[in-house]
C-alpha cells in the first residue's frame, strides 16, 4: 500500500473518531437530563418513539404478524426508523434513551461521507484534504444539525443515508463496471425511501438530472433495444388485467368526486372510500407489469442497460410492493404534494426564502457570518463541481434541488434543511480548494500548503470560539426549553395505570403519542392507549357526542383525564380547551367509572384517574382494512410469484431474439 493510501485511511479513521466522540458527547448530554428533550406534547418524536417501542415489544413477544401490522399502521412515515429502533431495543431493552441511536448513527455516517465525498470530487491530495476539512468544520460545528440528530427524529438517519447514496453514486460513476456498486446504490435508495419519502424523492430527482445531463438515450439504447421495450409496453397495455385496473381507477375517481359511499350488505354497512380502495386497481397494475416482465424477461434484460435492470430488481420492486399497503399511495401523494400545508395557512415564496435563510444563518451555523461564508464558498465550488464528472455534478445538483425544494415546500419548517445541508458544505469545501489551487504558480507554490493550513486552522478556531444563541438554535431544532416537561406529567399518572392492559386518555388539548410510549416503557409491556377522538370535532356538541360514544365502547380499565392548555394553537382546531371543557363531568354521569384519586396538580395540568365500575365491553375484532389488506396481500403474492417464475425461465424468448447477441445466461 502506498504512502498516500495509508494517509487517506489514517485521516478517515481520525474523522470517524471525531464523529464518534461528538456523538458520544451528545448522547451523554441527553442522559444527564432526559426530560429536557420531552417538552412538546404534539411533537412527532413521540410517535416515532412509540412506534419503535411497539415493534420492539412485538419482537420480544415473537409475534411476526403483530410486527407487520404495527410496521404498516402508520403509512405517512415509512417504517425504517422504527425498525432500526426496534432492533436496538430488542437487544438493549425498551428504553426511551435508546431512541437517539438511529439519528446519531446517521449523523456519524453523514460526517464520514462528507469527508470521503470531498476527497473524491476534488483533484489532488492537498485539494481533497482542504475541501474535506472545510466541509467537516461546517458540518460538525452546526448546532441545530447536532440537536436534530440527537433526537428521536428522522433527520439524522435521513442525512446519513442521503450522503451514503451520493458517495456510492460517485464511486459508481468512476467505476461503472463494478456491479456490486449498482446493487449498493439500489439498496441504499430503498433504505432512503423507507426512511422518508421526500428525502428519497429529492435525491432520486437529483441523480436523474445528473445522469440525464451527460447521457443521451441513443447512447444507451439502440433502435432494436427500443423496439423490444416498446413491444413489451404494448403487451402491458393490451393485457386484460391492465384494462380492468384502468376501469377500477375510473370508478375510484368517481367515488372520490362524490365522497364516501355506503352499502348495506347482510345487515352490515360497508363504507367505500377511494383513498382506501385505490390499492386494488394499483395492485392489478403491479400484477400485470410483473406478468409482462415474466413473459419478456430475457429480451428486456438484454435490451435495458444492466444498471437499469439491477435498479428495477433491488429498488423499484420493494417500492412498488410498499404501495400495496392500504392508503400508502394516497398518503405518499399527499405527503410529497402541494397540499401538505401543515401549520401554514398561506404560502409566499419570498417569505419562505427569508424564513429559511434565518434558520440557515442562526440555527445551522454558529453565526450569520459563518452562513455567509459557507454560501460564498459554495457558489463557486458548486459551479466547479457541476462542470466536472457525473459524480461531482450530482453533489452540486443535489444541493441546488434541495434548496429549491425546501423553499418551495408549502409547509415551512427549518428542520427540512437538515438532510441536505451537508451537500452545501461539500460545495463550500470545493470552493475553498479552488482558492488554494490558485496558488499553484511557481512563485506561490512554496506558500500554498502553509496558507492552506492557516486558512483551515483559522476557520476551525473561529467556529470553536463562536457562541451561538441557544434560544435561536433551540427554535430551529424544535427544542422548547421554556415549556413544562412532559415526563413530569407522565410520572404523575403512571403509578395508577401501569398494570392496565388498556388505558383510556381524555385531554383538553387533543391527541399525543406521549401516553403510549411512557406507559409501554413503564410497564415493559404492549399496553394499549385508547384516546378519546375529540380532536376532530369542531363544536362542543360534536365533542360531547363523540365523548358519549367513546365512553360506551372503550375497553379501558382506567381513564386518565388531563385538564391542561394546549402547548400551542393547532391550525384549524380553534379553542380546544373551551370546546372540550366538562368532559370529566361526562365521565362521572356515564355511570361506568368512578373517581379513584383527588385532583393531581402538575403545573399547568390537573389530572384525575377514573376506575371502571362495570365489566368491560367485548373487544371488537380488528376489521380495519382487513378485506382490502387481504386483497392487496394476495395481489402482492401473485406479483412476487410472477417475478420468481421469471427467474426460473429456461431461455425461450417470447419476443424476437436479437441476432447480434447470445442468449442471456
Amino acid at each position: 500500500m502506498t504512502a498516500p493510501h495509508i494517509r487517506q485511511r489514517l485521516l478517515l479513521v481520525a474523522v470517524g473518531l471525531i464523529a464518534l466522540g461528538f456523538a458520544s458527547w451528545l448522547y451523554w448530554d441527553y442522559l444527564r437530563d432526559p426530560g429536557s428533550l420531552w417538552r412538546d406534547l404534539y411533537h412527532d418524536r413521540n410517535t416515532h418513539l412509540s412506534r419503535g417501542m411497539a415493534l420492539a415489544l412485538d419482537i420480544r413477544d415473537l409475534n411476526p404478524l403483530a410486527y407487520l401490522l404495527d410496521a404498516t399502521a402508520i403509512v405517512v412515515w415509512p417504517p425504517l426508523h422504527a425498525i432500526f429502533l426496534s432492533v436496538v431495543m430488542s437487544v438493549f431493552g425498551v428504553n426511551s434513551a435508546l431512541g437517539l441511536v438511529p439519528g446519531l448513527c446517521g449523523w456519524i455516517l453523514m460526517t464520514l461521507c462528507v469527508w470521503q465525498i470531498s476527497r473524491k470530487v476534488n483533484d489532488g491530495e492537498t485539494a481533497g484534504i482542504v475541501a474535506g476539512s472545510v466541509a467537516l468544520i461546517f458540518t460538525v460545528a452546526s448546532p441545530a444539525l447536532r440537536f436534530l440528530s440527537a433526537d428521536v427524529m428522522l433527520e439524522g438517519l435521513g442525512a446519513g443515508l442521503s450522503a451514503a447514496n451520493l458517495l456510492i453514486f460517485i464511486y459508481l460513476s468512476k467505476y461503472p463496471s463494478r456491479k456490486y456498486l449498482t446493487r449498493l446504490l439500489a439498496l441504499g435508495l430503498t433504505l432512503l425511501f423507507f426512511t422518508k419519502f421526500n428525502y428519497w424523492l429529492i435525491l432520486v430527482f437529483s441523480l436523474l438530472i445528473s445522469c440525464a445531463s451527460g447521457i443521451r438515450i441513443g447512447d444507451i439504447l439502440s433502435s432494436s433495444n427500443r423496439a423490444a421495450i416498446l413491444s413489451a409496453a404494448r403487451s402491458f397495455l393490451r393485457n386484460p388485467v391492465t384494462f380492468l385496473a384502468v376501469v377500477l381507477f375510473a370508478v375510484m375517481l368517481g367515488l372520490a368526486a362524490s365522497g364516501p359511499a355506503s352499502l348495506d350488505l347482510f345487515g352490515r354497512t360497508l363504507v367505500f372510500r377511494a383513498s382506501q380502495w385505490v390499492v386494488i386497481p394499483y395492485g392489478l397494475l403491479v400484477v400485470s407489469a410483473c406478468h409482462v416482465w415474466r413473459k419478456n424477461r430475457d429480451v428486456l434484460e438484454r435490451s435495458l442497460p444492466e444498471i437499469a435492470v439491477t435498479i428495477l430488481g433491488w429498488h423499484a420492486v420493494p417500492v412498488l410492493l410498499w404501495f400495496l399497503v392500504p392508503e400508502a399511495i394516497t398518503s405518499f401523494l399527499w405527503f410529497v404534494g402541494p397540499t401538505h400545508w401543515g401549520a401554514q395557512a398561506h404560502y409566499n415564496p419570498a417569505s419562505a426564502l427569508q424564513f429559511q435563510w434565518w434558520g440557515f444563518a442562526h440555527g445551522f451555523h454558529v453565526a450569520p457570518w459563518s452562513a455567509a461564508l459557507a454560501l460564498a464558498l459554495a457558489l463557486p465550488g458548486g459551479i466547479s463541481l457541476f462542470s466536472r464528472g457525473m459524480g461531482s455534478r450530482a453533489v452540486a445538483v443535489f444541493a441546488a434541488v434541495s434548496a429549491v425544494a425546501v423553499v418551495m415546500h408549502p409547509q415551512q419548517q427549518w428542520r427540512f434543511q437538515a438532510t441536505s445541508l451537508f451537500a452545501v458544505w461539500i460545495c463550500a469545501g470545493a470552493g475553498a480548494a479552488l482558492f488554494i489551487r490558485q496558488l499553484r504558480r511557481p512563485a506561490l507554490a512554496a506558500v500554498r500548503i502553509p496558507v492552506a493550513i492557516a486558512a483551515v486552522a483559522g476557520l476551525l478556531a473561529a467556529h470553536a470560539l463562536a457562541t451561538p444563541d441557544r434560544g435561536d438554535v433551540g427554535k430551529v431544532a424544535i427544542r422548547r426549553s421554556w415549556a413544562p416537561r412532559d415526563t413530569a406529567l407522565a410520572a404523575a399518572y403512571l403509578p395508577f395505570v401501569r398494570n392496565d392492559a388498556v388505558v383510556g386518555v381524555v385531554t383538553t388539548f387533543g391527541f399525543s403519542d406521549l401516553f403510549a410510549w411512557t406507559l409501554r416503557e413503564s410497564c415493559q409491556c404492549h399496553a394499549d392507549i385508547d384516546q378519546a377522538p375529540l380532536i376532530a370535532t369542531s363544536t362542543q356538541a360534536e365533542a360531547r357526542e363523540a365523548m358519549a360514544g367513546w365512553l360506551a365502547t372503550t375497553r379501558a380499565g382506567r381513564i386518565v383525564f388531563i385538564d391542561a392548555p394546549a402547548p400551542y394553537p393547532l391550525p384549524g382546531a380553534g379553542d380546544l380547551k373551551a370546546r372540550l371543557a366538562g368532559m370529566d363531568a361526562m365521565i362521572a354521569t356515564s355511570g361506568l367509572f368512578e373517581r379513584e384519586t383527588a385532583d393531581i396538580k402538575v403545573s399547568p395540568a390537573t389530572i384525575q384517574i377514573w376506575r371502571r365500575k362495570s365489566e368491560r365491553p367485548v373487544p371488537p375484532p380488528r376489521r380495519r382494512f382487513l378485506f382490502i389488506g387481504s386483497l392487496a396481500f394476495v395481489l402482492g403474492g401473485i406479483a412476487v410469484g410472477e417475478l420468481l417464475m421469471a427467474r426460473r425461465r429456461s431461455g425461450k424468448f417470447p419476443l424476437q431474439q436479437r441476432p447480434d447477441r447470445p442468449p442471456a445466461k
